[in-house]
């Protein structure tokens, strides 16, 4: 046709239902009498698709306020439950699934979009500066803001559009879920720290955590100072933890070399590092 067509014939068509008087912000077509002005012939795909840009762009250019009415119309339509699908699948006169069966499936679905964009919107604004700065989180950003411009304002919503960047959404979520579960680890073995006076004016802690952690702590400290009243040859007899014999010893360190984490409490929890 010796016309220079960058993608496909109907970009001006694509163009156009996100930009004219009937446009709202989904699929829009244009009308019968529209398309039979551009004629027949060899010729008539490159006009047709020539003639609905330029529309396209007119209307936008004097219609700068409707265009704004537009965007969250176009966003809502981008975001729609995979169950618009069965509008295309099921015209008639050849239905591909009854009733039944495109109920059930539309279900599931919808559930599993929403909630794939729900753990993607949590990621958005709840997992940090530090973790959307890596490289992969930049780029995905990146696409992110693309799809939004795209079919946000440039064409129109449809929910076959995103289908490329789900994908990215995903590893959003996984970290949305991962983050999650170890939040809910770290719960079930945080410690309970209660500080009180003791009967005689003294000061009381008492400290209660996971069995298991609190069996791995004894077991450090108690293999640390074996260990470290081995080593230094201490002479047999009891030895209470206060005692000063066992100061130099810096059992603490040990103990921490052995797997067990230390915290120091001085008005704000944080590890204690030598």
């Amino acid at each position: 046709m010796g016309s220079f067509i960058p993608l496909s014939t109907n970009a001006g068509e694509t163009l156009y239902a996100g930009h004219n008087p009937n446009a709202d912000g989904m699929q829009n077509y244009p009308s019968e009498e529209l398309t039979a002005s551009f004629g027949t012939g060899k010729e008539w795909e490159v006009k047709w698709s020539h003639g609905l840009q330029r529309r396209a762009i007119d209307y936008m250019v004097s219609h700068p306020a409707r265009e704004v009415e537009l965007i969250p119309a176009k966003l809502l339509a981008l975001m729609r439950g995979d169950s618009w699908a069965f509008d295309w699948l099921n015209q008639d006169p050849y239905p591909t699934l009854s009733r039944t069966w495109t109920t059930y499936i539309s279900v599931v679905a919808d559930l599993a979009w929403f909630s794939l964009l729900a753990l993607t919107l949590v990621g958005v604004f709840g997992l940090g500066r530090a973790v959307w700065r890596q490289r992969l989180m930049v780029a995905i950003t990146t696409s992110f803001v693309t799809l939004l411009v795209l079919y946000g304002f440039v064409y129109y919503g449809n929910y076959r559009y995103r289908l490329p960047y789900e994908p990215l959404m995903m590893v959003v979520a996984a970290l949305v879920v991962d983050r999650g579960w170890q939040g809910l680890q770290a719960a079930r073995q945080a410690e309970v720290r209660l500080e009180a006076g003791d009967a005689d004016g003294g000061r009381a802690t008492f400290i209660a955590g996971s069995a298991g952690h609190t069996a791995d702590l004894a077991a450090a400290v108690c293999a640390a100072t074996v260990l470290q009243v081995l080593a230094h040859q201490l002479p047999p007899g009891v030895h209470a933890p206060g005692d000063e014999a066992l100061v130099p010893l810096d059992l603490l360190h040990h103990a921490n070399r052995l797997g067990a984490r230390v915290q120091e409490f001085t008005g704000v929890a944080r590890a204690t590092g030598w």
